[in-house]
């Protein structure tokens, strides 16, 4: 894959209209970052119950899903179990996608915490999500 697009910067393409720009337009993959009104893909149908069939239509398309963008922030502590139950939900859907990219997002506060301490708050986490 050489050049993917994120669906934040199309908010209002249905699925159908992601295949059929993302290959007219020239590009190899996605990076899905919410769908129409959704900013999180893992509670909506096309992402679950029928994401064998979403999966169908991009590899007909000819796109492969480069990434799929969190909201997983993993340096806020207060949003561990969050984080967590995000984690349960997007990493199935990345492999019954075919895709092999999650992206989190660091996040913390550091006026409240330092840098070495936020970054033990964000190891802890991501070590909690790898062991799912």
């Amino acid at each position: 894959m050489k050049i993917s697009f994120m669906t934040l910067g199309c908010p209002n393409w249905d699925l159908a209209t992601i295949c059929r720009n993302g290959r007219t337009m020239g590009f190899d993959g996605v990076d899905f970052r919410g769908y129409l009104d959704a900013l999180d893909i893992t509670l909506l149908p096309e992402f679950t119950t029928h994401v064998t069939e979403t999966r169908r239509m991009l590899d007909e398309a000819g796109l492969k899903v480069s990434c799929i963008s969190s909201s997983i922030a993993v340096c806020l502590r207060e949003r561990l179990t969050a984080n967590l139950e995000e984690a349960r939900r997007t990493i199935p859907v990345a492999q019954a996608l075919g895709c092999k990219n999650v992206r989190i997002f660091g996040n913390g506060n550091p006026e409240q915490y330092s840098r070495q301490e936020l970054a033990a708050i964000g190891r802890d986490t991501i070590e909690q999500i790898l062991a799912l």
